[in-house]
């Protein structure tokens, strides 16, 4: 099904759609309940990545930075 998005002006005017949503029976989600979905399920998708050490990391970003600084003339 598809869904619609409302922005309301105001509190007062998001209070009222959410209290019209309630009394209609109809489900609803804001933009927070969404990113707070996305965000977990990115974590408990990154808990399925192998474990790598902090000096790994370092290193990693290290050599990142010696790279970027290779190519920098004045």
């Amino acid at each position: 099904m598809d869904s619609i998005i409302i922005k309301p002006k105001d509190k007062r005017e998001f209070n009222f759609f959410v209290e019209l949503a309630n009394r209609l029976g109809v489900e609803i989600k804001t933009t927070g309940d969404y990113l707070d979905e996305e965000l977990l399920n990115d974590m408990e998708k990154n808990k399925e990545t192998p474990y790598i050490e902090k000096e790994e990391v370092l290193k990693t970003i290290q050599n990142i930075l010696n790279e970027d600084q290779a190519g920098y003339t004045k």
